[in-house]
């Protein structure tokens, strides 16, 4: 996990760099991303690692009991941009809508991330393991997280992300009647995390909102 969070800083430096020089190099279509909106991107990944990492002192559990929460169950009650998942979750599995932008891409240690598209579209930033560039991706590549943000949320036809009925700007009230009580609240970024372990391998499900209490951010992670 170590590993990972310094992955994740070198990522966030790797897209600042993107935006000072090489704009020429970015489709027409990117050209409406702007500075805030990817460093909110690579921020919502920080915060997520970040999370992971340091549960133990950043975080109050709510509840004693982490067994409520059925990780497969909620992550096959998942969609993106109407593409229902399943666990484990690969890359052939979102299908021939979605695509990866290769000129926005960082691969550090055995991680890769990307800008992730669906029809075109910039829709958030993808993370495989095991992976060194976008060459080595395939369908059958294990995807290790993938978040979400609801920005420009009108140029999409479907809704960016629905994890068991909650979407964005939805309310802290209507996630908690969805996903249960088994959930940690970050002290300091606020975020609100479903995680634990399954099939040996860590898991998260954490959602960010706004101070009038609206859903503005998902990042899922599988470790």
């Amino acid at each position: 996990m170590e590993k990972k969070i310094v992955g994740v800083f070198w990522a966030v430096a790797f897209f600042s760099a993107v935006l000072g020089g090489c704009d020429k190099n970015v489709p027409s279509d990117r050209q409406d991303i702007t500075a805030p909106e990817i460093a909110e991107t690579t921020e919502i990944i920080e915060t997520s690692a970040a999370t992971q990492a340091t549960a133990d002192d950043t975080t109050e559990p709510t509840t004693k009991v982490q067994s409520d929460f059925d990780f497969e169950k909620i992550v096959e009650s998942t969609y993106i941009c109407g593409q229902k998942l399943s666990y484990p979750l690969t890359w052939g599995q979102l299908g021939e809508n979605f695509s990866l932008d290769s000129e926005v891409a960082y691969a550090s240690f055995n991680y890769i991330y990307c800008y992730l598209n669906y029809m075109g579209q910039y829709l958030g930033v993808i993370t495989f393991k095991d992976c060194k560039s976008v060459a080595q991706i395939t369908e059958n590549t294990q995807i290790s997280s993938i978040d979400i943000s609801d920005s420009h949320m009108e140029e999409f036809d479907v809704p960016k992300i629905s994890v068991n009925g909650i979407t964005f700007h939805d309310t802290h009230e209507d996630l908690y009647e969805a996903l249960g009580d088994s959930y940690e609240i970050s002290k300091y970024a606020g975020d609100i995390s479903y995680s634990g372990v399954k099939y040996a391998e860590k898991y998260s499900f954490s959602f960010s909102a706004t101070g009038e209490d609206e859903l503005t951010s998902v990042s899922i992670s599988f470790n």
